[in-house]
Order: structure tokens, then sequence, then C-alpha cells
């Protein structure tokens, strides 16, 4: 499939909530409810964190439909590391290496950027994503006390991964 990606912004609202009505599954799991709005993607950012470091980037099909959402940050928790805040994947479009291939370039362009670090935290319910990370190289490196997300609770296992030019 190709697919082109472009930033996203609060113009793409209505886009992005479509996305996450196909997307349910997920914050079923994730929220135990369907978000009321997508200003928490677009402008939540970790602590000491500037939004000029924030990347959220839609990845569009042929048709102009919303199939993939990445939020990223630069610079967190140091200066060196890129964290991914969320890789979203219309459910149709799963299981089809589509993940593996946007992580590549996310990758990538983090090294281009002066990243030598890239880090994800993974609720720990989700396993299809966690097996994902760990055969990508990732190695888990702290998993968080419980904390709210929505109507759920959940520990967070982080893991990360040193970059290089390949």
């Amino acid at each position: 499939m190709n697919l082109r990606s472009r930033l996203l912004s609060n113009f793409d609202s209505k886009t992005i909530m479509k996305f996450y009505d196909r997307c349910s599954d997920f914050f079923d799991m994730t929220l135990g409810e369907q978000p009321k709005d997508c200003h928490d993607l677009l402008t939540d950012l970790p602590p000491n964190c500037i939004k000029e470091h924030k990347q959220v980037i839609g990845y569009f099909d042929e048709e102009n439909i919303l199939r993939v959402v990445v939020d990223i940050v630069d610079h967190y928790p140091n200066q060196e590391t890129t964290i991914i805040g969320l890789i979203l994947v219309d459910p149709k479009l799963r299981r089809l290496g589509l993940g593996n291939s946007i992580i590549d370039r996310l990758e990538k362009d983090a090294v281009y950027r002066g990243q030598s670090r890239m880090r994800v935290a993974v609720i720990e319910e989700n396993l299809p994503s966690l097996n994902l990370w760990k055969k990508r190289g990732y190695r888990h490196v702290k998993t968080t006390e419980p904390k709210k997300h929505g109507k759920k609770e959940h520990k967070l296992l982080v893991y990360e991964k040193e970059l290089t030019l390949e």
C-alpha cells in the first residue's frame, strides 16, 4: 500500500476522530472508552518538552483516508532520545508489515535529527505491540507504577533501542 505522510494539526480534528472511531478496539483496551476529542494527541507533551519537539504525523491512502497516526517527541527523557507516544494503524491494515515500515522510517529520521535512542511505552496488556518492539530489538528498561488512563489503570512497560545509521 502506498501511503503519503504529513503533519497533522487542529485542522485535521474531524479526520482524526473518524480514524479514532475505526480504531475503537485500541481505545477499549487502553482507555475503556472512546476519546471525546483529539486535543491530547495534538498537544500533550512529556515534562520539560516544548511543542517544537513534537510531531503528530498522519499517513493517508490514495483516497485521502487517514490510515496511520504517529506521535513522537524528540529530546525525551534526555537530549539523545525520541519517544514514540503512539503508533496506531487502521484495523484493516494491521498485520501487513506497515507498522514495521513506518518504525524503520521513524528510526532513520530520528538519527538524522541527531537522536541516538528511541523509546516507547506500551501498556502491559497490549501483547501484539510488546512482541513487535521486542522483535525489533527494543529492550525493556523499566515498568511504571499503575496509572489511570481514561476508565482503566495500566502499568506501562518502557522499551528502548540504540539507533545507528545502517
